[in-house]
């Protein structure tokens, strides 16, 4: 197998309450060479959450997401991937951290030719952290919550809906 490399810069889309915060910025490096596929990621100023976990994506052309958990305080690391990538038609990497069950985007960048848009990456990290926390509930609680939620949003249609008025013909 040849070398192959991908180098991305991640740019901040994370949105912050505070107008005078430093932007994010950060290099995802991917690597392969001889059989091995690393990650090499730097940042700056990340914003620390409280309580949070912040994780990588890598999504590569084929669409497949390898993961990598950074902890609670991500700068500098190296990850070795458990799967190898495939990277030579392109990559979209993204950051996320997840705080009280909730996933909040703090970074993204694709290359040229990557696949996956920011949209596409918030949309699937919503539901991939919903799965888990409706891995860890009985049938009868995530049942419940759906009947919850439908109502909910039966009250707001119904309160909210738009009254059809006649045109003029």
């Amino acid at each position: 197998m040849s070398f192959q490399k991908q180098v991305l810069v991640l740019k901040d889309v994370f949105e912050s309450p505070t107008q005078n915060k430093k932007s994010l910025v950060g290099i995802a490096r991917i690597e392969i060479d001889n059989g091995v596929a690393e990650l090499f990621l730097s940042l700056v100023n990340v914003p620390l959450l409280v309580n949070a976990k912040y994780y990588l994506w890598v999504i590569d052309h084929d669409q497949t997401i390898h993961s990598f958990e950074l902890g609670t305080s991500p700068i500098s690391t190296v990850k070795v991937f458990e799967n190898m990538p495939s990277i030579e038609k392109g990559v979209s990497v993204g950051i996320y951290a997840v705080k009280d069950q909730l996933p909040l985007t703090i970074a993204f960048s694709k290359s040229e030719n990557g696949t996956f848009t920011l949209s596409q990456f918030k949309k699937t990290v919503a539901e991939k952290q919903l799965e888990q926390i409706t891995k860890k509930m009985s049938p009868e609680t995530v049942q419940n919550m759906l009947d919850r939620s439908i109502k909910k949003s039966v009250i707001l249609l119904e309160r909210y809906a738009i009254q059809e008025t006649p045109t003029d013909q």
